[in-house]
């Protein structure tokens, strides 16, 4: 399925973001505070696996250190949009901070894209999500299993023409992939390496179809793809509309939170001995947690604003403060707030 040259990309990059950070904030003093301590915790736990990267260590204990933001405000309807303007970050894949800056940064794409999808379809999808696991390996040998899984999924989904993935294919409009390495209760010196997959399909696809693939059909499917002698268990659930927190999500919010989940959850790398600790780390350097369908590939640079845009939009959105927080004992304080005052306005701080 490939993704049609879009004649009006009339979208306002901001409001967007504005609607996406409603169901991802941009800051919560509270997550915040949890995620620093995590990542100060986290810190702790990597010097002490790997005293000799000492600069690494400090690149972590300094990570997400201070805070930038700047608030927005529409010049036509007046509500107003944060966002995150600078800090430094560690990048490191397993630092709880960084793991969920990259969450919000998924979010914000699948959000965009998948709404745009259904306006422009009519919401005429659907939403699955799967789950493929293989047995666990030794954690000492997780690199080699995830380029099998990795080979497998690609014949699956990508290219073999073989027959026996075509019902896959016929259903299939696009999908996001997220990679796990460990489970809730993965027993030590193991991994839980598998794939939760979000499957976009057609409106029609229920089990009363014909064109439906059954749960023992996709296991067969992905124990083809593996080549193995065993059958690995697998999970594929329909995405429904969900409530949370006194709040209605649709199946399509839901089911970008499900996907945009940790690679590993901080208690779970908290949890693993300090042998573990040291072969995970090794062991998944490098390696690819994310990855998209090629239609949705086409989506998101389809998507992507062009100058003339971008100058258009700053017209209806203007500055209106820069806020600077800095993280000490007491946790996340703003330090300073700067106004940028402008005709016909008043500045205001958003909730949330």
């Amino acid at each position: 399925m490939n993704a049609e040259i879009i004649p009006n990309k009339n979208l306002v990059v901001k409001t967007l973001q504005k609607k996406s950070a409603g169901l991802f904030p941009v800051f919560d003093k509270k997550t915040f505070d949890y995620l620093k301590e995590q990542s100060l915790k986290y810190f702790l736990l990597y010097q002490k696996a790997f005293p000799e990267q000492f600069k690494k260590s400090e690149r972590i204990a300094s990570c997400s250190q201070c805070l930038t933001y700047e608030v927005y405000k529409h010049t036509v309807e007046q509500d107003t949009y944060k966002t995150s303007m600078w800090t430094y970050t560690c990048k490191d894949p397993f630092c709880p901070f960084c793991q969920r800056n990259k969450s919000r940064r998924l979010f914000t794409e699948m959000y965009h894209t998948l709404s745009y999808l259904e306006d422009l379809a009519g919401r005429q999808y659907s939403y699955y999500f799967l789950t493929l696991t293989v047995k666990n390996p030794p954690i000492s040998e997780l690199r080699d299993t995830l380029k099998h899984m990795s080979k497998a999924f690609q014949m699956m989904f990508i290219r073999s023409d073989s027959k026996v993935f075509k019902p896959i294919r016929r259903v299939v409009k696009g999908y996001y992939r997220t990679l796990e390495y460990l489970g809730s209760n993965t027993p030590p010196g193991e991994a839980h390496p598998h794939y939760h997959i979000l499957l976009v399909m057609p409106k029609y696809y229920k089990p009363s179809r014909k064109e439906y693939i059954s749960s023992p059909e996709w296991s067969s499917m992905w124990k083809h793809a593996l080549k193995v002698d065993y059958d690995p268990i697998i999970d594929i659930q329909r995405v429904r509309p969900s409530r949370k927190k006194g709040a209605t999500h649709s199946a399509m919010v839901s089911a970008i939170a499900e996907v945009t989940k940790y690679s590993v959850k901080p208690s779970s790398v908290f949890s693993l001995s300090l042998n573990d600790f040291r072969h995970l780390i090794i062991q998944t350097k490098g390696v690819q947690t994310f990855s998209r369908s090629k239609y949705f590939r086409q989506l998101k640079d389809l998507l992507k604003t062009t100058p003339e845009q971008e100058e258009e939009e700053s017209k209806l959105w203007v500055l209106v403060m820069s806020e600077y927080y800095r993280y000490s004992s007491g946790g996340y304080l703003l330090t300073k707030s700067e106004y940028n005052q402008f005709p016909n306005s008043s500045p205001s701080v958003p909730s949330g």
